[in-house]
């Protein structure tokens, strides 16, 4: 319901912008609030004790296996879905300054698993 709100508002902006092309008036604080809109992030924590299913929930959600599913903990660092075209995993250091990027597969999974303790969190 939120990002269909976000839509419709969007739309809603592009045509005022698209009205005020005819017309000789300030269009920035439109323009500017069109781009906020459109970068909004909707963010919404899952927690939960270890295997309680967080991941296999998220895949039924994306209605894709993304992250990796199992009895024993596999996703173990804190991680952040984002979308994107270009599927990958980013594992950020502890110091946050560099990312290491992984292609989206188990394999990159259980390599970041075997190494956990060199990362903060990922970003999928």
């Amino acid at each position: 319901m939120v990002l269909r709100a976000q839509t419709n508002f969007v739309e809603f902006l592009e045509q005022v912008l698209e009205v005020l092309k005819e017309v000789e008036i300030d269009k920035t604080e439109c323009s500017t609030l069109l781009a906020s809109v459109q970068k909004q992030q909707l963010v919404i924590p899952v927690v939960g004790n270890f295997s309680t299913g967080k991941s296999t929930l998220l895949n039924r959600f994306l209605e894709k296996s993304v992250l990796p599913t199992g009895i024993t903990p596999e996703t173990s660092l804190a991680t952040e879905l984002h979308y994107s075209a270009n599927e990958r995993i980013e594992a950020f250091s502890n110091n946050d300054e560099k990312a290491e990027s992984f292609e989206l597969n188990e394999q990159s999974f259980e390599v970041i698993k075997e190494n956990a303790a060199k990362y903060s969190y990922l970003k999928v």
